[in-house]
């Protein structure tokens, strides 16, 4: 007969199951004990890692005097006693092991059963929707009937990992309820779906995929993150979601669009391929704002390697109920008419001001003539377009500007000198928009204050900008105006 032992390891049903192992410090791995008289777990350190190629964490109750402890206890003795921890032979590092091109390709076909992309192709044109499915690698899972495969590809092409997601018709990640009736959303990985597969069917695992899951780290890239080196100069918009990122960058032209694929993802080694880069952060909105606080403070341990900035946008603009539902930037997106936008030529929104306030259009390829006296440009407006800014002076010298206030009184004066005494503040086209709209008025523009402004950005030729962008500014006019 079998002995009937108090401590045993908790049986696994669901992920929640396992807890976060003492020694390796990976998440859902610790098989922890429960005590069967009690129902209850033992103290965190006891438990089985499952990651015993890498880990093999294992501290047992009844190896270490614990049992004995209770037992004693239980019976009114006198107990002094300290627990101990084993002690963990080092191992080798393994090498990386990635997802097999072959799986990866397999995924990039069947897209007319895909529901995200349906969603897609609902919002905006079929030209856009191919560009982001080849761009993104977006691809097909039949974890469930028209789900998606976010593939997570580092900076020199290694497939690393593939979240799958189920999505609603409205874009919202799908529920399903699973064998003890909690709901639970329709979220979960490649490989965790190949493990169960082979274990239901009583396979052994292929090498690849038990050496894969046995790694330290698999997601250990950005969503998108293969992407860089294509535009090594744009900024980047970095969202929790893979989705976000794909709706966003229709809207955001002038950034790269990434994700974390998580809140608690932000973490220095994943984002190693940003070093050097300007980038500002969109965390999901929280019901207590925790999550907006998490990655400001995130921000600021990481400031060493990038120039990172935190978008306040939603913060600042949600309601009660939506920061109750956690929405995120795409949530906000999606209820734009991106047809409407597009038919109507308004300029492009930055991700910094999304709003339905007209924003500045993309600044026009000037060059500043060899005298020195102005910026030169191949699109001279008609007559028709003429608008109370066609007469715009030249920048002044420096001379001329010696004793000049650029801030006429009729200037919004705390608005602009706050936008150019914090420039860094501000996306270029949020600034232009808040300096130009403002300092309007019956009798003209002058170019003082979108002069500071290219002058506080260091800008290398603040001449030819400053026409630029009061080029756009009167374009933007002519269009409002209509």
């Amino acid at each position: 007969m079998e002995p009937q032992y108090r401590f045993k390891l908790k049986q696994y049903k669901t992920p929640s199951d396992r807890t976060t192992c003492p020694s390796c410090g990976s998440r859902h791995t610790l098989s922890p004990y429960i005590d069967t008289h009690t129902d209850e777990l033992l103290p965190d350190e006891y438990g089985r890692c499952n990651r015993e190629a890498n880990c093999g964490y294992h501290l047992n109750p009844y190896s270490d005097g614990y049992s004995k402890m209770i037992y004693e206890k239980e019976r009114g003795m006198n107990v002094a006693w300290t627990p101990q921890k084993p002690l963990m032979a080092p191992r080798a590092p393994t090498a990386q092991v990635d997802i097999p091109a072959d799986l990866f390709k397999a995924s990039l076909t069947g897209f007319e059963k895909n529901q995200f992309i349906s969603f897609l192709l609902k919002r905006f044109p079929a030209e856009v929707v191919n560009q982001l499915i080849t761009d993104y690698y977006i691809g097909v899972s039949s974890r469930w009937e028209g789900a998606t495969v976010f593939w997570f590809i580092n900076a020199i092409g290694q497939v690393r990992a593939g979240q799958i997601k189920h999505f609603d018709s409205l874009g919202h990640t799908s529920e399903y309820i699973d064998g003890e009736g909690k709901k639970r959303k329709c979220t979960t990985w490649v490989h965790s779906v190949l493990s169960y597969r082979f274990k239901k069917q009583g396979k052994a695992l292929p090498d690849w995929l038990e050496a894969y899951q046995e790694q330290e780290k698999r997601v250990n890239c950005l969503y998108g993150e293969h992407l860089l080196k294509r535009h090594p100069s744009r900024p980047i918009a970095l969202f929790e979601a893979p989705k976000t990122a794909i709706i966003a960058t229709p809207f955001f032209p002038d950034y790269l669009c990434l994700a974390t694929g998580s809140l608690s993802y932000l973490t220095k080694d994943r984002l190693q391929a940003l070093t050097g880069r300007n980038v500002v952060l969109f965390p999901d909105l929280s019901k207590d704002g925790k999550a907006f606080a998490e990655w400001v403070e995130k921000s600021r341990t990481l400031a060493d390697m990038a120039n990172f900035r935190v978008s306040d946008l939603l913060e600042r603009n949600a309601t009660d109920e939506e920061r109750e539902k956690g929405l995120d930037l795409a949530d906000y997106l999606v209820r734009l008419d991106y047809h409407k936008y597009v038919s109507a030529e308004p300029p492009q929104p930055t991700p910094n001001n999304v709003s339905s306030r007209p924003e500045i259009e993309p600044l026009e390829h000037r060059t500043v003539s060899d005298e020195g006296k102005g910026a030169t440009t191949n699109n001279n407006a008609a007559e028709s377009d003429r608008s109370p800014f066609d007469n715009i002076p030249d920048p002044p010298t420096s001379a001329q500007r010696t004793g000049i206030s650029p801030y006429p009184t009729n200037y919004n004066r705390a608005i602009i000198a706050d936008v150019l005494d914090n420039p860094h503040n501000y996306t270029t086209g949020e600034a232009l928009y808040t300096i130009l709209h403002r300092v309007f008025d019956k009798g003209g523009i002058t170019t003082h204050a979108v002069y500071d402004y290219y002058k506080a950005l260091e800008h290398p030729e603040p001449e030819a900008a400053t026409f630029a962008a009061l080029r756009s500014f009167k374009k933007w006019w002519n269009w409002r105006s209509r």
